[in-house]
């Protein structure tokens, strides 16, 4: 996947250099990364984007081209659903953020557009030095869109997060942000020290606080592509309710109990 990301790649092509059947690769390769692979090779698409974009002087399309997309319309939306902002503000973000902006210290979670009133609270447990600590809702174990609610922490292993609205199912999910240059702030591979997760979590599951561990990121778990540093920006700023929870989507399911999942 990741030599040939500007062309175009079936199932029956992946299957057949595992030397699987196609239905069963895909439910081998959905077992271990979580996602089907089309969706893995979109999320890798748009990491190659991401590093084009703030380390080349390339136009958009030209770059969208790149990536193996046609359509600059195409690229344009599915860059800002899983960024969380447009491609030609991303670049714009990292040159402004190249004058050393610093991270926040702690900022409280903004609220969501909607919420029951009731919040998740738990702890994040991890070995690691002097880290900030992101904590989000989200509507599906992999955090590839925008957080229903999300906060920043640091110096702080204890989160208290707003419960969405809807019945869920709802995840926990952690990311160990290291502290860095302004410049590799938007290099995930380099901001990332570790990840947990937990769920599915119903929104009547606030009554025991949850545990969360923290764990190396390792090949399979697809690339997280949320700019963390946009996330800060604007919880800095206290919005009451940001372009990206406003977009994020609700999934509706049925109801389970809360167990762990692979972050």
């Amino acid at each position: 996947m990741r030599v040939r990301l500007d062309h175009k790649v079936d199932l029956d092509e992946l299957a057949a250099v595992a030397c699987m059947s196609p239905c069963h690769y895909l439910r081998v390769f959905r077992g271990l990364t979580g996602i089907p692979p089309a969706r893995f090779l979109g999320i890798l698409r748009l990491e190659l984007a991401k590093d084009l974009l703030i380390r080349t002087d390339l136009a958009v399309f030209d770059i969208a081209l790149d990536v193996g997309y046609t359509s600059l319309g195409t690229f344009t939306s599915r860059f800002a659903q899983l960024v969380g902002m447009s491609p030609a503000r991303f670049r714009e973000t990292y040159i402004s953020m190249m004058s050393g902006a610093a991270m926040p210290a702690q900022v409280p979670p903004a609220p969501v557009a909607r919420g029951s009133g009731a919040t998740y609270v738990g702890q994040i447990d991890h070995d690691e030095g002097d880290i900030n600590l992101f904590a989000g809702v989200f509507g599906s174990p992999i955090p590839q869109e925008a957080p229903l609610a999300c906060t920043i922490l640091a110096g702080s292993r204890h989160f208290s997060l707003p419960v969405p609205e809807g019945i869920g199912p709802f995840y926990i999910l952690a990311v160990a942000l290291k502290h860095v240059q302004p410049g590799e702030a938007f290099d995930n591979r380099a901001l990332i020290a570790g990840v947990a997760a937990c769920g599915p979590l119903r929104p009547t599951d606030t009554s025991i606080p949850l545990q969360l561990h923290l764990r190396p990121v390792d090949l399979l778990d697809p690339p997280i592509l949320v700019a963390f540093p946009l996330l800060m920006n604007l919880r800095m700023a206290a919005l009451p309710a940001t372009a990206m929870e406003a977009a994020a989507p609700r999934h509706p399911a049925p109801l389970s109990s809360p167990e762990s999942v692979r972050s």
